[in-house]
C-alpha cells in the first residue's frame, strides 16, 4: 500500500479502502475537487498529513516546482490555500535515530506553522516511508 505516498495511488487507494469511517466521504469530496483546481500532471511531491490519526483531519498537501498546496475539507467545504517556497524563511529538519529513523520537518509561511512528522502523521509500520518521503520534500525547498 505504498501508493498511498504519490497522489495517484492515493486516489486510487481511497477509492478502495477505507481509512477512517468518517472521513471517506471528506476524501471522496476532496478527490473530486482537486483535479478541478489543480494541474495533477506536475504535482512533484504528495504528502497526507495525520491520515492514521482518528483525533485530527486529515490534510492534503500538493508540492510542486515553485509552491505548494494545502487541501482541506470537512465533507461540505473545499478549502485550497497557495503557498509560496520564497515566503518560507527557514526550515528545521531533524532526524532521531533511536530504534527507527524519525523524521520531522518544521517550517513557516508568514505567521502560520507546519510540521510533517513521521511518527506523528502515520504509524509504525509506515514511519520509515513518511520519513523517506519528507526528506524529498524537503529538497524542493
Amino acid at each position: 500500500m505504498s501508493e498511498i505516498l504519490t497522489f495517484e495511488g492515493f486516489k486510487q487507494v481511497s477509492n478502495h479502502y477505507q481509512f477512517r469511517d468518517y472521513e471517506s466521504t471528506d476524501f471522496e469530496f476532496a478527490l473530486s475537487k482537486i483535479e478541478e483546481m489543480i494541474e495533477v500532471e506536475k504535482i512533484k511531491e504528495f504528502y497526507c498529513k495525520d491520515l492514521f490519526d482518528k483525533e485530527k483531519s486529515s490534510s492534503l498537501y500538493f508540492f510542486f516546482e515553485t509552491k505548494f498546496y494545502l487541501v482541506t475539507t470537512n465533507g461540505e467545504n473545499f478549502n485550497l490555500k497557495t503557498y509560496s517556497y520564497e515566503e518560507i524563511k527557514q526550515y528545521n529538519l531533524e532526524i532521531e535515530r533511536p530504534y527507527k529513523e524519525i523524521v520531522t520537518l518544521k517550517f513557516s509561511v508568514n505567521s502560520e506553522e507546519f510540521v510533517f512528522s513521521s511518527e506523528k502523521d502515520s504509524n509504525e509500520s509506515w514511519n520509515n516511508k513518511f520519513a523517506q518521503k519528507i526528506k524529498e520534500i524537503t529538497k524542493l525547498f
